[in-house]
């Protein structure tokens, strides 16, 4: 030191109270991040991160992944601004899911909430048409390519219970999701004590992704292609305990 005086030497790292702190912060991080994805379901930035990696990176980062990655950065932030307490390594490790919701925005697809029509089809399906027109480049003019789509959804389970089902389609070609139709629960159909719900939209001519959500089931993957003839479809759905928001990180 300037005054002649030897300057002290540094303690030895505590590194159980370190490892405390840092697994504080770990805690935070994942509380944030689950309770986000129970809330936003698909709109939670650790999905959105997911598919901003791959998209923008080419690295093929799964949703567990985007979880475990903001898990780490959590731990790491507490070490980095040395937290003294277990309190303030907590509340860090909360913060960083506010700096991902920054940093990968999410921008809504177009949903449709749908209502029984006539036969069961959508009475607004014109948003999904338009948009997946948009997407594949086809004319809008005369419209003459929507091809009626229609599942048929059966469960494994007698007296299946569904709050609401959530169909959404995705191009296969880039994994981006063109829309997103939400059906609300239908009433038990005499003689189907299988069925969950028919829903039907509408589609142009290509080649689709559905991913299909039930709650109390299995997120079931579909892949079909609309020519110039209606698409029907038995999709089985296999029951769970499982909660969809977990699923969607298996994804």
């Amino acid at each position: 030191m300037g005054n002649g005086q030897a300057r002290p030497a540094a303690g030895p790292r505590d590194w159980a109270s370190t490892a405390q702190l840092g697994l504080c912060a770990v805690f935070g991080g994942l509380l944030a991040a689950l309770a986000d994805l129970v809330q936003k379901e698909h709109a939670s930035p650790v999905l959105k991160l997911s598919s901003v990696v791959n998209t923008y990176l080419g690295l093929p980062l799964p949703r567990w992944g985007a979880l475990l990655f903001i898990v780490i950065v959590a731990g790491l932030v507490s070490l980095i601004y040395q937290a003294d307490n277990m309190q303030k390594s907590f509340v860090r490790g909360l913060s960083v899911l506010s700096v991902v919701m920054t940093a990968v925005p999410y921008s809504t697809p177009p949903t449709q909430v749908s209502f029984v029509g006539a036969e069961n089809r959508s009475a607004i399906h014109e948003l999904v048409v338009g948009v997946a027109l948009a997407q594949s480049g086809t004319p809008a003019a005369g419209r003459t390519d929507q091809i009626p789509v229609t599942l048929r959804l059966v469960s494994d389970r007698p007296a299946p219970e569904a709050s609401e089902v959530t169909v959404t389609v995705v191009a296969p070609s880039t994994g981006r999701t063109i829309a997103r139709m939400v059906y609300p629960n239908q009433k038990p159909v005499a003689g189907e004590s299988r069925l969950i719900q028919d829903v039907s939209f509408s589609l142009p001519q290509g080649r689709y992704i559905l991913r299909i959500e039930v709650s109390g089931h299995r997120i079931a993957t579909q892949e079909i292609e609309v020519r110039d003839a209606k698409v029907a479809r038995d999709v089985q759905m296999q029951s769970t305990k499982v909660p969809l928001f977990l699923q969607r990180l298996g994804e």
